[in-house]
C-alpha cells in the first residue's frame, strides 16, 4: 500500500497549462477520486503520478519517498484505462497473467494468483473464453484482474466506466467499492461523473482548468462547496443560482423577489447569487413550508418517483425536484418554497461561497 502525495504540480504542453499548482495528499488505502469536466486536468495528474509524464515544476512522493526521475515500472503502480486493451487471441487467463509472465513468475504461482483474483472478480468461470466472447463488464473486469494480479502499491483509474451502459456502470460501482475494500490498497480514481465519485470516494477532489477547487469527503464537497464551480459541477441536477443583493436584511432578486437574508449575507456591498438546489425546493402545499418564490411552470418532466419542474421566475429559469403525486401543467402559476436553512450565497463576481473561502493549497485525504 501507499501514501501518495504530489506538491506543486504544474504541467504544460505548448501554450496549454494542462496543471498550475496541483498539491494534494491521497492517504494510504484511501479511495481518492479526481472528479472534473473535460480538460480540467484530471488524466494528466493520473499520468504524472503514474510516471508517463514528467511534470515542469512540482514533485511525485510515494510515502515520502521523490518519485522524480523513477520508471512507470519503478514506480509499481497499475493502471486501468477506458479502453480494456485485452490480447484478443489470448485467454482471460492469459491476459491476467501477462504482468506476471513479465517478471517471471513461476507456472504454480501464476495459476494460483490469477485463480484467486478471477474469484475475487466473479469471472473464474470466464478463465478459458477470449475477449471477443465476453460481455463489456466481463471485459472490464478482466482488465482490472490483470492489474490486480500484480499486487501494485497503488491503483491508478482512468474512468474505466465510461464504454458501460448504464445499469452495468451502477452494478460496477458497487463492484470497485467491495474492491477496494477487500485489496485495502490505495485507489485514485479519474471520472467526469459526479454521481461515481459521490458513491464511491472516501475524499473528492474538483478540478477546474487545471487547479484543484476543492478537496473534501462527498458530503463535505456536495453540502459545502467553496464556490460557485463546485456548487453548479457537483449535484446529478444542476443548483440553481439566482442574482440578487442585500437591502435591510432581505435579499431582493433582479427578478423582483424577495426573501430574509441569510446571516452569511448581512454587510455584503456587493452583487450575490443565492444558490439553491432543486431539492431544496418544494411546491407550496407540499408539506415544506417556508420562504416562497412566484413563479409559472415552463416544463414538466416526469421520472417516476419524482417529477421535475422547470419554473419561471422572472427572466431566471430553476428546476424544483416535486412529489409525483400532484399534476402541474405547462402555464400554470405557482409558488416555489426556498429552504434557506440549505441555501448558499455566492459573490457574484469572484464566485466564492460566502460561509467560507477557497483554499487550493495542499489538503490532506
Amino acid at each position: 500500500m501507499s501514501r501518495v502525495e504530489l506538491t506543486g504540480i504544474a504541467k504544460s504542453f505548448d501554450d496549454l497549462q494542462a496543471l498550475d499548482d496541483v498539491s494534494v495528499d491521497v492517504e494510504d488505502g484511501s479511495f481518492f477520486v479526481l472528479l472534473g469536466p473535460s480538460g480540467a486536468g484530471k488524466t494528466t495528474t493520473l499520468r504524472v503520478i503514474a510516471g508517463l509524464e514528467a511534470p515542469d515544476v512540482g514533485d511525485v512522493r510515494f510515502d515520502g519517498h521523490s518519485a522524480g526521475g523513477a520508471t512507470p515500472a519503478e514506480r509499481d503502480v497499475a493502471m486501468v484505462f477506458q479502453s480494456y486493451a485485452l490480447y484478443p487471441k489470448q485467454t482471460v487467463a492469459q491476459n491476467i497473467a501477462s504482468p506476471l509472465r513479465a517478471r517471471n513468475v513461476g507456472p504454480d504461482e501464476m495459476q494460483k494468483r490469477v485463480e484467486e483474483v478471477a474469484t475475487l472478480l466473479r469471472i473464474d468461470h470466464l478463465l478459458q473464453r477470449h475477449p471477443g466472447q465476453l460481455s463489456g463488464g466481463e471485459q472490464q473486469r478482466v482488465a482490472l484482474g490483470r492489474a490486480l494480479v500484480r499486487e501494485p502499491r497503488a491503483f491508478l483509474m482512468d474512468e474505466p466506466l465510461t464504454n458501460l451502459d448504464v445499469k452495468l456502470r451502477v452494478e460496477m460501482r458497487a463492484e470497485l467499492t467491495r474492491l477496494h475494500r477487500h485489496v485495502g490498497r490505495t485507489f485514485i480514481y479519474v471520472s467526469n461523473d459526479q454521481a461515481e465519485a459521490m458513491a464511491m470516494a472516501d475524499r473528492i477532489a474538483v478540478l477546474h482548468e487545471g487547479r484543484i477547487q476543492q478537496v473534501g469527503t462527498p458530503e463535505e464537497v456536495y453540502d459545502h462547496p467553496v464556490n460557485r464551480f463546485v456548487a453548479t459541477f457537483v449535484g446529478s441536477s444542476r443548483m440553481n443560482l439566482l442574482d440578487c443583493e442585500v437591502q435591510d436584511e432581505v435579499l431582493i432578486g433582479t427578478d423582483g423577489w424577495r426573501l430574509p437574508a441569510p446571516p452569511a449575507a448581512l454587510g455584503h456591498p456587493g452583487r450575490l447569487q443565492l444558490g439553491v438546489r432543486p431539492e431544496d425546493l418544494s411546491v407550496a402545499g407540499e408539506g415544506s413550508g417556508g420562504h416562497a418564490l412566484r413563479g409559472v411552470v415552463y416544463a414538466v418532466e416526469p421520472l417516476g418517483d419524482r417529477v421535475l419542474l422547470d419554473v419561471e421566475i422572472g427572466d431566471t429559469v430553476i428546476r424544483v425536484k416535486a412529489a409525483p403525486t400532484v399534476v402541474h401543467e405547462v402555464g400554470q402559476a405557482l409558488d416555489v418554497c426556498v429552504d434557506l436553512t440549505r441555501a448558499h450565497l455566492f459573490d457574484h463576481d469572484t464566485g466564492l461561497a460566502l460561509s467560507r473561502h477557497a483554499e487550493p493549497a495542499r489538503q490532506t485525504l
